[in-house]
């Protein structure tokens, strides 16, 4: 049942629970100590293994390096060290990303067209997934010994009864939640064969959905039966949109029964940073630019991921993605003042099959009798051009759009300890 105030914990003994998002660019995690008759906490995670300089961010980057040896070099902010990159140029180390998308393969055999992670010699991405885990869970026993009362002390009692929420997109199948299980166990999350009833899993919609609720206290007053709530999760991998229906049980709580099958596209955020990369191959590695070099373009496909991609929002006006010094010019390929000039005309184009895409799933899943609450979250929900096109092809809909207010990532960290401290109003057709 939908429960917008959390309860006091009515477990026996002192615990502790991890909630991890494990997105295919960026990765978020919380956690929450959890005290026989107390009302948990969430705490999201900053300063992580490698940023401590930067306190404030809660955005891991998915990313890790290892030599060519296989061995692990560095992950996650790690990796934005300028001393690491350079270490990791010089010394010819493998740069992986993305590794998430090969969890899909089995649910998205037309993944042979979307962007290819580079895997380490005799690495599995099960073991890239654990090794990125433990990554995790380090950086978030060193936010709590940093920040709780007492928190040696109360490490000691939990650090073996330890409860792990791992989400996921939904629609995930007993593959890829083995794959994640048996990575969690490489991370150490639990033992081998032993241990699963302290990892749990959620889908991204489900756990977004319930922190949702929270953030909309007392909402459920103005939800009524028939009322249908679409997740619309574009992260970066496929978007993937689900609903639930409303059902009343009594005068003052609801119930979310699921109304279709989710349906899933693969366009999420990191298609629209590959459909910028085929243009800068294009334009200018085959066009003959100076700049048209693997270190240069590399540089603007991060400038663009992380910054221009993110503030996109008026297609009328050129974007500008930064690479180089003011010397830097060729004015013939759109180079002035070291930057890339993009015009609004082809920003639009990278987008358009994720607009496309969550415009024909909520379509698919909107009733035209009564109301449709649709939820946009995942890395796309953030970025200004992409939420309001949306709006603007569905306007034709009886629809209410809302994002959290709260990052994407930190939306489904905190839900997924909401999920595990009460596992929610949801009635499920489909896995997850």
């Amino acid at each position: 049942m939908i429960n917008s105030s959390r309860q006091p914990y009515q477990g026996e003994q002192i615990s502790l629970v991890i909630s991890i998002y494990l997105g295919t660019t960026y990765s978020h995690v919380a956690w929450a100590l959890l005290e026989p008759n107390q009302v948990p906490q969430t705490h999201i995670v900053t300063g992580f293994i490698g940023l401590e300089d930067c306190p404030s961010s809660a955005a891991i980057p998915s990313v890790l390096f290892y030599d060519q040896e296989g061995r692990l070099r560095a992950a996650g902010t790690q990796t934005l060290d300028y001393e690491i990159i350079f270490q990791a140029h010089s010394e010819n180390w493998i740069r992986t990303e993305w590794f998430i998308l090969l969890l899909y393969r089995d649910s998205y055999p037309e993944l042979g067209n979307a962007p290819q992670p580079t895997l380490p010699r005799c690495k599995t991405v099960v073991d890239v997934v654990g090794d990125y885990l433990r990554y995790i869970a380090s950086s978030a026993q060193k936010h709590f010994l940093e920040r709780a009362s007492n928190s040696a002390d109360i490490w000691e009692l939990v650090k073996d009864r330890i409860q792990y929420v791992i989400s996921h997109p939904k629609g995930w199948r007993t593959t890829q939640l083995s794959q994640l299980h048996k990575a969690a166990t490489l991370a150490g999350f639990v033992a081998l064969n032993k241990g699963s009833r302290r990892l749990h899993f959620v889908s991204e919609g489900k756990a977004s959905l319930l922190w949702w609720f929270r953030d909309h206290a007392g909402i459920e007053d103005d939800i009524k039966v028939g009322n249908r709530f679409i997740i619309t999760d574009a992260g970066g991998g496929p978007i993937i949109i689900s609903s639930f229906d409303t059902t009343c049980l009594d005068s003052q709580h609801l119930r979310l029964t699921e109304a279709n099958p989710p349906c899933s596209f693969l366009a999420g955020s990191v298609f629209v940073t590959h459909a910028f990369k085929q243009f800068l191959e294009e334009k200018l590695a085959s066009g003959g630019s100076v700049y048209g070099d693997p270190e240069s373009i590399e540089i603007m496909i991060s400038n663009f991921d992380a910054q221009v991609k993110r503030t996109f929002r008026h297609s009328d006006r050129k974007s500008a993605v930064i690479f180089g010094s003011y010397r830097e010019n060729e004015p013939a390929f759109s180079i002035l003042a070291g930057r890339f000039i993009v015009e609004g005309a082809d920003m639009v184009r990278f987008f358009e099959p994720s607009c496309e895409a969550a415009e024909r799933g909520i379509r698919q899943h909107v009733i035209r009798e009564g109301t449709s609450i649709v939820l946009v979250i995942g890395e796309l929900a953030a970025i200004p051009w992409f939420f309001s096109e949306i709006q603007r092809r569905l306007q034709d809909l009886p629809i209410q759009f809302f994002r959290s207010d709260t990052p994407a990532g930190d939306t489904i960290s905190q839900g997924g300890i909401q999920f595990y401290l009460d596992c929610g109003p949801f009635e499920d057709l489909s896995p997850g």
